[in-house]
């Protein structure tokens, strides 16, 4: 009786690992695919640059749910870093400053987004990020309140899109990188 319920457990669990194993290749699949879609309407400068049908922010939005928005981080290559470490930076500061940045647990990844923001050409915005590493690294908080201010007058006094503007070029500079077929 015993090893008939151990078989039937054990079925119940390899059917459950199977299906598991499926749901996620399928999953994968379809962010592959959003990807690819968001690559293409990026090469066929369907975008303007202007607007809120913007791709990049289509884009991390499938990596985002790629990787479980920075649970599974290492399935992302290193331009999907990129986009995912900035994009996510970008929104946490312009909603709460570098202290919801760092007090939410993003502090890990605070480096690869000043090295990010420095790939893309945003020079002034990684100083200012190394600045608030620094201070958050001090618990200077005042300082940190200060330094969100700065990122944001430099980042929006010509364009509320200065960092998307760098990241569609790098996206549109790299964008095999972005597509696995």
């Amino acid at each position: 009786m015993i090893d008939v319920i151990l078989y039937s457990v054990l079925n119940t669990l390899v059917a459950c690992l199977v299906i598991g194993g499926i749901a996620l290749l399928i999953w994968k699949i379809i962010i592959d695919r959003r990807t690819k879609k968001v690559i293409e309407l990026i090469n066929s400068d369907a975008w303007n640059n202007e607007g809120t049908n913007n791709p990049v922010v289509d884009l991390y939005v499938s990596i985002g749910r790629k990787c479980e928005w920075g649970k599974y981080i290492d399935l992302l290559n290193e331009e999907e870093k990129i986009v995912f470490f900035l994009m996510y930076m970008d929104g946490e500061v312009n909603n709460g400053g570098y202290e919801q940045y760092f007090l939410e647990g993003h502090a890990k990844y605070a480096q690869d987004t000043q090295n990010a923001l420095k790939t893309i050409g945003a020079d002034k915005l990684a100083l200012i990020t190394q600045r608030a590493i620094k201070a958050y690294e001090e618990k200077d908080y005042d300082l940190l309140c200060k330094l969100s201010d700065e990122y944001y007058e430099q980042e929006y006094p010509r364009h509320p899109d200065v960092l998307y503007e760098l990241l569609y070029k790098y996206v549109t500079d790299n964008k095999e990188k972005f597509i696995r077929e």
